[in-house]
């Protein structure tokens, strides 16, 4: 789900909108623990979107985002450039694959309950008089060809399948202002948000959370998470938030030039001394990239960094013009270094079989 969400959005911004979607916080729990809010009409009118549009048009067209865009049309009757407007998610904890997805979109009803209807596994719930749509998501296996351990799901399947199946829990709701779909990988997992949205429990409206403390004008990406200690440590943990208890990071424009900000509350003054560290470390890497480029310099020395007790800050400007240029020479040379070791994500196979299946039930 998370790769099909992220390739949407990726896809939504080929398209200039009008309209704006800023993030709602009657949307999202007061007692949430962290959230990120991308705001997709705001996105695709900026002049960053703009050439960003140009290039991709001068390039080979991106056969995986076109499969996303065809699955979105048919089973929810989505144009991804002309219907997504944000997405949002958010959750009151760290736990794995309990966290909320809203996507405000303009999707058609009808087209929805056609698709969901020849799914064998599909089942409906009510909830806070909301209808709850649940159903299995098919995927192939990573486990190099070992078949799934889920008995169930193996029942559903050829013998000797290799075939995962994610389960998905959705709701579908028209306002007076938009539509949006909430989503999350289980029942129990989208409740807390039904609860918010009838009114149950408190929303981040006037709660004074931290995490929308910090949200200026011309923002697309905004994301943000407290209570970072109660992250389960692991080796794969970013070192950065292993020594936050806060996290604030902000990117948009304003007129012609895109904007950074980055807050970090550490757990202590010495862990604030690592975090600027690392931060200095990424401008000075920023600054090896371009310094073969005599326009480019401003774009690394523009970047700010300040300390002040445990509390962290990188505010960063530059033109978005050569922020492209510089992100795109990065890409391009990354691309030659991995070579032919660059593989594409298996998005496709996960959309062809999810039809196959539908077609053969």
């Amino acid at each position: 789900m998370k790769k099909l969400i992220a390739a949407s959005m990726v896809v939504a911004l080929w398209a200039p909108l009008a309209s704006a979607e800023s993030l709602d916080m009657n949307h999202v729990g007061a007692n949430a623990k962290w959230l990120i809010h991308v705001d997709l009409d705001k996105a695709r009118n900026t002049p960053l979107a703009e050439k960003i549009r140009e290039k991709r048009d001068q390039r080979h067209p991106n056969d995986r985002l076109q499969d996303v865009a065809e699955w979105m049309e048919d089973s929810f009757g989505i144009d991804p450039k002309r219907d997504l407007h944000a997405v949002t998610v958010w959750d009151t904890s760290y736990a794995r694959d309990t966290a909320i997805t809203i996507v405000v979109a303009d999707y058609d009803m009808r087209r929805i309950q056609e698709s969901v209807r020849d799914l064998q596994d599909h089942r409906t719930t009510k909830y806070n008089n909301f209808t709850v749509h649940t159903w299995d998501v098919w995927k192939p296996s990573n486990r190099g060809g070992r078949a799934s351990n889920n008995s169930a799901h193996s029942n559903n399947r050829n013998q000797g399948s290799q075939d995962q199946a994610d389960s998905l829990a959705a709701a579908f709701i028209e306002s007076q202002d938009s539509k949006f779909i909430v989503l999350a990988k289980t029942m129990d997992a989208l409740r807390p948000a039904l609860d918010v949205l009838a009114e149950k429990a408190k929303s981040l409206r006037g709660s004074n959370s931290p995490l929308v403390a910090e949200m200026p004008e011309g923002l697309i990406f905004h994301g943000a998470a407290i209570d970072l200690n109660e992250m389960e440590q692991g080796d794969r943990t970013p070192a950065i938030l292993a020594n936050c208890q806060q996290v604030t990071i902000n990117f948009g424009q304003q007129e012609k030039r895109s904007f950074l900000n980055e807050r970090f509350i550490a757990k202590s003054a010495d862990a604030a001394k690592l975090i600027r560290q690392v931060m200095e470390g990424g401008k000075a890497l920023l600054q090896l990239e371009v310094r073969a480029q005599k326009d480019w310099p401003e774009i690394a020395k523009s970047m700010q960094i300040r300390t002040e007790g445990e509390t962290v800050t990188v505010d960063w400007q530059a033109d978005s013009d050569e922020i492209l240029d510089v992100a795109q020479d990065i890409v391009d040379k990354l691309r030659h270094h991995r070579g032919g070791m660059m593989r594409a994500p298996r998005l496709r196979e996960v959309l062809q079989q999810n039809n196959k299946n539908r077609t053969q039930r």
